[in-house]
């Protein structure tokens, strides 16, 4: 009973995060196609679209193994294999395609990038993009500004 039990956690769990990486997705897609001034553009937000995608084959072996039980869901499972291994390499190479694309656009409609990471981003996941310099500047410098005051408030 306890393995069932965690089969249909596992199956909830994995459903929910189909249904909010896809909420996330479409947050960010729409983000980034108002095109604004400045935009902080990440690589792993175009890949949240293909969670959906592969999820179900996890999800499926815990259905496998509710409904058949864990021999027969091993084999039913490894049929299925290939196919997520082509879902997996469909998803990363598109993803790659999709950035590039992207940031292409970004460049063709007059944006650069600004030095430095975004703040609370880690090296190499984000990239800030702008259509004026100064805005790079003057986010960095406000954000002095506000630590300054907060330090010498203190």
């Amino acid at each position: 009973m306890k393995e069932k039990a965690r089969a249909i956690f596992s199956i909830l769990i994995f459903m929910s995060m189909s249904f909010l990486s896809l909420y996330f997705w479409i947050d960010e897609l729409s983000g980034y196609l108002k095109f604004k001034d400045v935009i902080l553009f990440s690589w792993m937000s175009v890949s949240l679209f293909f969670i959906p995608l592969t999820l179900p084959f996890p999800t499926y072996w815990f259905y496998s193994f509710l409904v058949f039980g864990h021999d027969v869901a091993l084999v039913k499972v490894n049929r299925v294999i290939p196919y997520f291994k082509w879902v997996c390499i469909f998803s990363i190479i598109t993803s790659i395609l999709m950035s590039f694309f992207y940031v292409s656009t970004l460049k063709y409609k007059g944006y650069t990038t600004c030095k430095g990471i975004p703040s609370g981003w880690m090296p190499g996941t984000a990239t800030e993009y702008v259509k004026n310099t100064d805005l790079c500047y003057k986010k960095k410098c406000q954000k002095t500004n506000e630590l300054l005051y907060v330090y010498f408030m203190l």
